[in-house]
């Protein structure tokens, strides 16, 4: 940022500013998320649609490469009107046909069995 190469303010970036500014054209690498590629590849939310690729990270110095999948935690609140349907709902989202299901889609599973 100081030789003017990002934006002011990018060391205070979170993950959606990132993004937006990767969708706007104004930040020009973005190691993050896979699950971004179609955001950024719509035209209808991204100045760089179509022109986006999507590339495995560097090694480091160790020879290892590592990823980004991010993750979601699900939660039934005390005050949810119908635990048992919520409940249901995170049990279904997370069960192996669905992780198999999404898996297949491309994004990454969230279980590693």
């Amino acid at each position: 940022y100081k030789a003017k190469a990002v934006p002011a303010g990018t060391t205070n970036y979170l993950w959606d500013d990132l993004g937006q500014g990767f969708a706007s054209g104004t930040v020009a690498i973005n190691l993050d998320w896979p699950g971004w590629a179609g955001f950024f590849n719509d035209p209808k939310s991204s100045k760089v649609a179509g022109n986006v690729g999507v590339k495995v990270a560097p090694k480091g110095s160790a020879g290892v490469r590592t990823g980004w999948s991010g993750f979601h935690g699900f939660s039934v609140t005390e005050n949810c009107p119908n635990k048992e349907a919520a409940a249901s709902l995170v049990w279904w989202l997370t069960n192996e046909d669905s992780q198999k299901f999404e898996a297949a889609a491309g994004p990454l599973p969230t279980r590693s069995a």
